[in-house]
């Protein structure tokens, strides 16, 4: 019979897994800095390995001194990631023009 404390462990995985998955299904990557983990880096990229699987998609997860990440590697995918993934590019190409055009002024 589980503990209070193995119950309390799966809720926290399993709360992990989901927030994982959400961010996944949404972006295709997550990052998260090593000093905002709350668990350990292999328990991370455990539940990112297993955010992907409920997804059905094929994923990467890393850990380095930035921090732990995880990424679909068949992102994007659909029409709709796709359409996503074109809008990110196109907000971080302009916030880089942005940038640039701050540091001529």
């Amino acid at each position: 019979m589980p503990t209070p404390s193995d119950e309390l462990e799966i809720r926290r995985f399993a709360a992990l897994v989901g927030q994982l998955r959400q961010e996944l299904a949404a972006v295709g990557a997550v990052h998260c800095d090593l000093a905002e983990l709350t668990v350990e880096v292999e328990h991370w990229r455990r539940a990112a390995r297993r955010a992907a699987r409920y997804l059905g998609r094929p994923v990467r997860t890393g850990a380095a001194a930035s921090g732990a990440w995880a990424a679909l590697t068949d992102w994007p995918a659909t029409e709709t990631e796709r359409a996503r993934h074109r809008e990110q590019l196109r907000r971080a190409v302009q916030a880089a023009a942005q940038l640039h055009f701050d540091d001529q002024s």
